[in-house]
């Protein structure tokens, strides 16, 4: 494997990690600020909360998707310009998902909604698909390898 390879497995893998934990984080933080009896008042936005099931429901299957097919366009590019796009695409999917998670996070802290609360749980999880791929990578590079032979 590649130091190339090597460094950009390496940047992904810390990326995840910092991303779940930062989301879980916020999500504890929130949690904490709302206290024990956060659900006592049911001051919520039905309107909101419906735009946020349809949103989180919508984004997780399409920025998996997008990523494979981006992916998968990319393959036949050169190693150095292929682990550069796929690294770009790796965060913005990423972003993505960090988006919709902070979205519901600040419906949870302005409505009380445990529905947002539960989303934001299922974005987290969600993000276990985005786990870095080495074999991905690898892959490419023995690909360019049997074509340069």
């Amino acid at each position: 494997m590649s130091n190339q390879i090597k460094k950009a497995y390496t940047l992904q893998i810390i990326a995840f990690w910092v991303n779940i934990i930062l989301l879980a984080t916020a999500l504890l933080v929130v949690l904490q600020a709302k206290g024990p009896d956060f659900a006592s008042s049911p001051t919520t936005n039905i309107a909101f909360e419906r735009y946020a099931i349809i949103l989180t429901l919508a984004i997780i299957p399409i920025s998996l998707k997008l990523f494979h097919s981006y992916h998968l366009k990319t393959k036949s590019l050169k190693q150095n310009t292929f682990i550069k796009k796929y690294t770009t695409a790796y965060y913005l999917r990423l972003i993505i998902f960090d988006a919709m998670a902070i979205l519901n996070l600040t419906g949870f802290q302005l409505y009380n909604s445990h529905n947002t609360m539960y989303l934001t749980i299922m974005i987290i999880f969600a993000l276990f698909f985005c786990y870095p791929n080495k074999q991905a990578l690898q892959n490419e590079s023995e690909n360019e390898k049997s074509e340069n032979d």
